[in-house]
């Protein structure tokens, strides 16, 4: 997670205006689906490209549908962390492991879980 943070530094100060318009930090929901989403966005450290970061928890004690905002595109939600151990056997990716893309901007989470996801170009 200490990679992970410094390679987003979005999740801890302000990065400059992200371009596709998402306000700095951003809590959505819980809503009808009982997953709270909150989403970080700006710059790089380059200034070369947005970064943008979405945590998503499942507060619900069944599986949920979470529903990332609408990108371009060019561009995709790649999931980070999972804490249901459902996508990734560690919670997270190891170096054998690709990452995994979501396909749209809806998954599926299982119950009383937490998801990680950030935007990728596809």
């Amino acid at each position: 997670m200490i990679k992970f943070r410094n390679e987003h530094p979005v999740i801890r100060k302000h990065m400059g205006g992200c371009s596709l318009g998402f306000p700095d930090s951003w809590a959505l929901g819980p809503d009808h689906t009982n997953v709270l989403r909150v989403i970080f966005a700006g710059r790089n450290a380059d200034n070369t490209a947005d970064d943008i970061v979405c945590v998503a928890i499942n507060v619900h004690w069944e599986r949920q549908d979470c529903y990332l905002p609408e990108l371009p595109h060019y561009l995709c939600w790649q999931i980070e962390t999972d804490s249901s151990l459902e996508i990734y056997k560690a919670g997270f990716p190891d170096i054998r492991d690709k990452k995994v893309r979501t396909n749209g901007n809806m998954i599926n989470m299982e119950a009383r879980s937490t998801m990680v996801f950030t935007v990728v170009r596809i």
